[in-house]
């Protein structure tokens, strides 16, 4: 990963910021999500904090580290009824509120630095701190896999007509987040490369429901380029991720 400037990483992570964009069940997802996002917003309050200092936590940070278990575990819960998914109002409330702290990552200390320097410099902050990223990057990526069905069903025919510059922006927003994982895979090795494909191969179905038939074409090509990348023993998700895009049925917001 020696990319500077507008390699792989830090365009991935464009695309990726630009998306980011009974009973008993309930109290259970309450305080599950309550958790979620208070260690959510506390990270970032925190690297805003710090990053305006020049100076970021490290991954052994206690804020950092609550960050991550918390997602973790609603990677885990999210859309079961431990925590369960209610269209826009949860897409809303979890999905693109982990901007900030891709944000801050990528662009700390760009403020202090000269202009002509700042590129460069969120190229490098970005494998500095990738896998401090990858978890917000991930989450945010899941929660709108796992919320497009849910919204594409509460979409009125109405809605289709009066809303369309608004779940448009949702779609191309999912489109964004599937693509820039994709070009991310081929500048990643090891543990995080697992990390990736394996939500892809998990959602790319997810994704797909909202998807055009040329944006599923595109997603394909470019898994296929991915594909040959892999090692051996990885290439069965990639034809996971495949199939998961040409095969998922077509909802409304797929047909605007």
């Amino acid at each position: 990963m020696n990319r500077i400037v507008f390699g792989a990483p830090f365009c991935a992570l464009g695309l990726l910021l630009l998306a980011a964009c009974g009973d008993s069940g309930a109290g259970d997802a309450k305080d599950t999500s309550a958790a979620f996002i208070a260690a959510r917003d506390a990270l970032a309050a925190k690297l805003i904090a710090d990053g305006g200092k020049g100076k970021m936590p490290g991954p052994s940070d206690p804020t950092v580290k609550a960050f991550e278990a918390r997602a973790g575990e609603a990677m885990a819960t999210l859309g079961t009824p431990a925590m369960p998914v209610k269209a826009f109002d949860t897409y809303d409330q979890l999905c693109g509120k982990t901007a900030p702290i891709i944000f801050a990552y990528v662009t700390a200390g760009v403020d202090q630095a000269p202009e002509a320097s700042r590129a460069e410099l969120m190229g490098r902050n970005t494998e500095q701190y990738m896998d401090q990223l990858l978890p917000p990057v991930l989450f945010a990526a899941h929660c709108s896999a796992v919320h497009l069905a849910s919204i594409d069903k509460a979409v009125s025919a109405d809605d289709l007509r009066t809303k369309g510059a608004a779940l448009g922006q949702i779609r191309q927003g999912a489109y964004a987040q599937a693509n820039g994982l994709l070009q991310i895979v081929g500048d990643l090795d090891g543990e995080r490369r697992r990390k990736v494909v394996d939500l892809l191969a998990s959602d790319a179905g997810n994704f797909a429901i909202v998807f055009s038939r040329e944006q599923r074409q595109e997603l394909v090509a470019l898994t296929d380029r991915l594909r040959a990348g892999l090692p051996e023993d990885a290439r069965g998700q990639a034809d996971r991720i495949k199939a998961g895009f040409q095969q998922a049925p077509c909802g409304q917001l797929c047909t605007m």
